[in-house]
């Protein structure tokens, strides 16, 4: 099996939000990063895993978790058991169309969610010219930007 990288980016620990988590929530949000995620920052999470991981109590990791959902503004959809890390683009740039194009396909391993929607609109931490290789790629994995098409073209 290929072994996978996550990056951690130092300008992490200046991030005021980071700051304001305690020292347990910051290994969480580590955790959460590096542990079980993929290469687009929306992912398949289990609490379950990742408390026994860490060697916590459930309640413990699931307190902890949700104050670093709740502060670093990240998604989750507990239904699904799916993770969104709207600034994952900022800290781990695509260095290009073909590598994002790549990237995109850990979309076929998710579910159908919300959580999805609003990673398809999440374009802010990717250079102008990535969007429409964003859109595309995410689109063709979703059916969701062709979806959006037809919308938008029956507005018109």
């Amino acid at each position: 099996m290929a072994a996978k990288y996550r990056k951690i980016d130092p300008r992490m620990w200046k991030d005021d939000k980071f700051r304001e988590l305690t020292e347990v929530e910051k290994l969480i949000a580590i955790y959460v990063i590096t542990a079980q995620s993929n290469r687009i920052g929306l992912f398949n999470f289990s609490t379950a895993l990742a408390a026994e991981d860490l060697g916590m109590v459930p309640e413990r990791f699931l307190e902890g978790f949700g104050k670093v959902i709740l502060t670093l503004n990240w998604g989750w959809d507990s239904s699904k058991r799916m993770v969104f890390l709207p600034s994952w683009w900022k800290y781990n740039h695509p260095d290009g169309r073909n590598i994002l194009k790549g990237c995109l396909t850990d979309l076929h391993d998710l579910p159908e969610s919300e959580l999805v929607k609003r990673f398809i609109d999440n374009v802010q931490y990717l250079t102008p010219n990535l969007h429409e290789t964003f859109r595309e790629g995410s689109g063709k994995v979703t059916g969701t930007y062709r979806h959006q098409e037809q919308e938008q073209e029956q507005e018109q």
